[in-house]
């Protein structure tokens, strides 16, 4: 866990700005066209505590396994917990968070295996290090609906300047029994609805649309892609590592989900 909480170190806090902002919204697969005009201050971000609980910690619905592996072969170390519902009929829940999780592993280690091509980079100092892969929560919830679980996988390759850290959300649905993606939760239809949306988000994270959204909020914060957890008050929209321009630095925003009650399905109320 070293490398990680190393990595932590990094992360690049954003603050409050005084700056105004005037942006268009072309949203994909919407026939409205937004006009978001900010005249007040930009608010700070929320972050969440990047600290997992342990097992003997997690309420009563919940349970977990972990895994401590070193892999010689590669020379890798391994830290994972794997969180699900203690409810045996929700065991598919468990079976999806092992599937998401190992595939991830997967990834890392068909990496690992690639030849390296910067071994002489004066910067691997470190490069007799072993290389790791870390997954565990940091935000779970759930109702009579659904469960919501928040990961945080860090990646660190032998030889590297830090860590690489992504979120990867779970969102599980008791009665289908599947993952539900935001389309299935959240009911979008108008530019009113729209903005529900994305004004907190351009209010966080302003200052990087003005330069990389090109007229595209909805693909800029990359809200087709599922990147959202819920909680009991909010909705979290959560970016890893460089996915709105923002360097190595782990960022969400919350959205109270009493503000967006409107526009969340009648099935997920």
């Amino acid at each position: 866990m070293k490398y990680f909480f190393h990595f932590i170190l990094t992360i690049i806090l954003f603050g409050c700005n005084n700056s105004n902002t005037k942006s268009t919204v072309d949203k994909s697969n919407k026939a409205d066209t937004v006009k978001i005009t900010d005249t007040t201050n930009r608010a700070k971000t929320e972050h969440s505590q990047i600290a997992p609980q342990t097992s003997a910690t997690l309420p009563k619905e919940f349970s977990a396994d972990t895994i401590n592996r070193k892999d010689t072969s590669l020379n890798f170390n391994t830290d994972i917990v794997y969180l699900y519902l203690k409810d045996t009929t929700q065991i598919k829940l468990k079976q999806l968070v092992y599937k998401i999780i190992n595939s991830k592993l997967q990834e890392f280690k068909k990496q690992l295996s690639k030849p390296a091509k910067d071994k002489a980079n004066p910067l691997n100092a470190d490069a007799d290090l072993p290389s790791s892969f870390e997954a565990f929560y940091d935000n779970y919830y759930e109702d009579n609906n659904i469960a919501s679980i928040r990961y945080i996988i860090s990646v660190y390759f032998s030889g590297g300047v830090h860590p690489f850290a992504e979120y990867v959300s779970i969102n599980y649905d008791k009665k289908t029994k599947k993952i539900f993606s935001s389309k299935d939760y959240l009911n979008v239809k108008t530019s009113k609805d729209t903005l529900l949306i994305l004004t907190p988000l351009e209010k966080a994270f302003g200052l990087l649309s003005e330069n990389l959204a090109n007229g595209n909020l909805w693909g800029f914060y990359k809200l087709n892609d599922d990147n959202f957890t819920i909680t009991k008050d909010s909705i979290s929209f959560n970016f890893s590592d460089y996915a709105i321009g923002q360097g190595p630095s782990m960022l969400d925003c919350k959205i109270s989900r009493n503000e967006i009650k409107n526009i969340v399905k009648l099935n997920y109320r």
